[in-house]
């Protein structure tokens, strides 16, 4: 190929015109410059900068694109820090005091069986000052639910206080009670959360996304995977994690630049990898024996 396919491309040439013959190249002292005309590709002391140069040319473009994908989605939810928020803006926080006890008397009795090596089933089963710490007197009745009575009314809470959140959104002037067919959803938390993350389970049928096994789940895992009955309803709705978002506007960015690396560069190469780790891996193998 002689000629630039690009009529807008940034390219320059000797004639300081675009487009024609790419075999006199001359790079510009930043990315932000044009190409000019007359050093030409022999020009050896030009050839260390390319590299920074291109790296600082992707990242102008990853701004541009990221901008790109951010306009052609109807709507960004991100849950962060219990607070919902649409854009940046928030919409409201869960209230999540019945959850907290639910989940924090599960934790503990998880916690005391590990360290004492006794399986405990509920608060009866404490000691009297470990019962003490929980300030649940016996006439309550969170006194004799079973472990896991208290992890399933714990996920019924959660699910429940998130869904009464997101409702009010979706009945919004904006949305109408419908919400749109291309949108993000992005759930902020800590690293590596565990398989099953009830936000993750309740945006994966929102957003009719595959909520897979993952490759070392256990048996039990197959109770928590999601696989919508008509995965291509909706091709336009996606669901991330975002890890250690120190905001929900930090978790945004983070998502779509995700979503942009996902759907604009896998046309070309997928951004989840090294550029060169395909060709690093088959060079090593070649030269190790080894697979």
């Amino acid at each position: 190929m002689s000629r630039c396919p690009v009529d807008n491309c940034d390219c320059r040439f000797p004639t300081g015109q675009r487009g024609g013959d790419h075999s006199n190249w001359a790079i510009p002292a930043r990315a932000d410059e044009e190409f000019q005309p007359g050093t030409g590709s022999n020009d050896t002391s030009i050839r260390p900068y390319i590299s920074t140069i291109l790296n600082e040319k992707f990242a102008h473009q990853a701004l541009r694109l990221k901008e790109e994908c951010r306009e052609g989605l109807s709507a960004i939810l991100v849950l962060h820090n219990s607070c919902l928020y649409l854009g940046t803006k928030m919409c409201g926080s869960l209230d999540l005091k019945k959850y907290d006890t639910l989940k924090g008397i599960a934790h503990g009795l998880i916690y005391y069986s590990i360290k004492h090596k006794v399986l405990y089933s509920g608060l009866s089963d404490l000691c009297e000052d470990l019962r003490a710490r929980y300030c649940i007197v016996e006439t309550e009745p969170y006194w004799k639910w079973s472990l896991e009575k208290l992890m399933r009314e714990a996920a019924k809470e959660y699910s429940s206080q998130l869904h009464k959140l997101v409702q009010t959104v979706r009945s919004s002037k904006r949305f109408g009670g419908q919400w749109p067919a291309s949108m993000l959803v992005l759930v902020s938390g800590p690293t590596s959360p565990r398989y099953g993350h009830p936000a993750m389970q309740y945006f994966a049928r929102l957003t009719n996304t595959l909520y897979e096994i993952p490759k070392m789940g256990s048996r039990s895992c197959l109770e928590v995977e999601y696989r919508p009955e008509e995965p291509d309803k909706y091709p336009d709705r996606k669901l991330l994690y975002i890890e250690n978002a120190d905001s929900a506007s930090q978790a945004l960015e983070i998502g779509v630049s995700l979503l942009t690396e996902d759907t604009v560069y896998s046309h070309y190469l997928s951004m989840k990898t090294d550029i060169l780790a395909r060709p690093t891996g088959e060079y090593l193998r070649q030269k190790c024996r080894k697979k």
